[in-house]
């Protein structure tokens, strides 16, 4: 039984582990002269078990967290390559952006052409052909665009009776700016006129009840300056 128990481990192949960088090699028959050879090499086959099958399992549990730390180190920027490549704020991005809920906002980007010289560029249609999202630029700001979806509590200013917000607009002329918005379809709320701060400046409602100023700088004040004028403007 010796005999062929040591001539099946002498056949039996090298065990290899990679334990912390380094390789730990169990042969199998041990080197000549050590003794019995089947004894000790089912005394190392034991042993190589007893070793090695801990690790095994070892490792198997721990290989979900090791995997969940991976992803966590990438999402938090730890992944120093990815990092590299990505820029936080993408070119062409400021760092602040109006995010306009419209009834409609497929209709609201037409608008935003005809009225504003506004270029599409990228829309992601939903369910009944609402945009789940949408990006216009007008100049060299972007604006995204979302429909209403109530179930999500995304409602528009015509829902909400009314904006709180008004999106303000430099162009070169502001009265051409503001009867071409009109002439799109535009209310006027406020007609174009020079105001104290030194801007010529006025404000359209758009027909989705979002609120625009429209405004080309035409005088360059001190604080001083504006501060003194704003009391006549104001009473008159």
């Amino acid at each position: 039984m010796k005999t062929e128990a040591g001539k099946m481990l002498k056949d039996a192949p090298v065990v290899k582990e990679r334990s912390s960088g380094a390789d730990r090699i169990y042969a199998f028959p041990p080197p000549a002269g050590s003794g019995d050879g089947a004894e000790l090499n089912l005394n190392a086959l034991a042993r190589a078990r007893r070793e090695l099958l801990p690790r095994l399992r070892r490792r198997r549990r721990e290989t979900p967290r090791r995997f969940a730390d991976y992803l966590t180190d990438k999402s938090e920027g730890r992944d120093t390559m990815a990092s590299a490549q990505v820029k936080p704020i993408p070119d062409g991005m400021h760092r602040v952006t109006p995010h306009l809920v419209c009834d409609g906002a497929a209709g609201a980007i037409d608008f935003y052409e005809k009225a504003f010289g506004a270029v599409e560029e990228m829309r992601l249609a939903g369910p009944q052909g609402r945009l789940m999202h949408a990006r216009i630029r007008i100049g060299d700001s972007a604006i995204m665009l979302v429909d209403e979806f109530p179930q999500w509590g995304s409602f528009g200013p015509k829902s909400l009776k009314g904006t709180p917000v008004t999106i303000h607009l430099f162009v070169e002329d502001a009265d051409a700016a503001a009867a071409r918005a009109v002439e799109a379809g535009a209310k006027l709320i406020l007609p174009v006129t020079d105001m104290f701060w030194g801007d010529r400046y006025g404000v359209i409602e758009d027909p989705y009840g979002h609120r625009w100023s429209i405004a080309t700088h035409v005088r360059d004040l001190s604080a001083e300056e504006i501060a003194q004028a704003m009391p006549k403007h104001m009473s008159g």
